[in-house]
């Protein structure tokens, strides 16, 4: 009997090795095996309305992630038209519409190493570009403009996994941001403030909060 125990023993601690290794086979997929990229729909504070985005695994910790955001919003009104001293200020309807349209694109290196890359806390640096479109009719005439700025991101944040498929993914950071402004003067016979002088370069940082829901595939 003792015999009989101790080689059942010996055959259990010989089969754990083995035990735990099928274990880690079902329930952990080997790295080629695991999703390397994500589609991803989010927002971003203080930018575009609705962003999709596209992140790309580049190795064991590092991934490359591309977006693309727009932001539309339209407003109509009245202004105050000076039409002369006889006939004096006359209330002319507007309509106004700004579009906003942004791609950018970051280097992640995620911080974790027991962990693959599109899991876990990650640093990120990357660069944005942004275009403005401003539309004014009234009087029976377009005004257009259009204005443009680059962004330099540096953000912190995590990607968590929600199933075998889907994530959330959140990051944190400073953005600085630099656009070209042109002085502006307002002109009493459109009631608008129309742009005069030449363009400056202008800088601001500003913090930025970003979520996304996203698809591994």
């Amino acid at each position: 009997m003792k015999h009989f125990c101790a080689l059942a023993a010996a055959l259990g601690l010989l089969t754990l090795p083995a035990a735990a290794q099928v274990s880690r086979l079902f329930t952990s997929p080997p790295d080629s095996l695991r999703p390397r990229r994500a589609l991803k729909l989010g927002t971003v504070s203080g930018s575009s309305a609705f962003t999709l985005g596209y992140e790309r695994q580049l190795g064991r910790h590092y991934s490359l992630e591309a977006t693309l955001g727009y932001h539309t919003v339209g407003h109509r009104g009245g202004n105050q038209i000076w039409m002369g001293p006889d006939t004096g200020y006359v209330n002319l309807p507007v309509r106004l519409r700004y579009q906003t349209l942004e791609l950018s694109g970051q280097l992640r290196r995620y911080l974790q190493r027991r962990k693959p890359a599109l899991v876990g806390w990650y640093a990120a640096a990357g660069l944005r570009l942004t275009g403005n479109w401003e539309q004014r009719r009234y009087a029976g005439r377009v005004h257009r403009y259009f204005g443009s700025g680059q962004a330099v991101l540096l953000h912190l944040g995590r990607q968590w996994q929600l199933g075998p498929r889907f994530t959330f993914d959140a990051h944190l950071g400073p953005e600085l941001t630099a656009y070209y402004h042109r002085e502006q003067r307002y002109n009493w016979r459109t009631g608008f403030a129309d742009p005069t002088g030449p363009r400056r370069l202008r800088a601001q940082l500003h913090p930025v909060l970003a979520l996304q829901l996203g698809s591994r595939f």
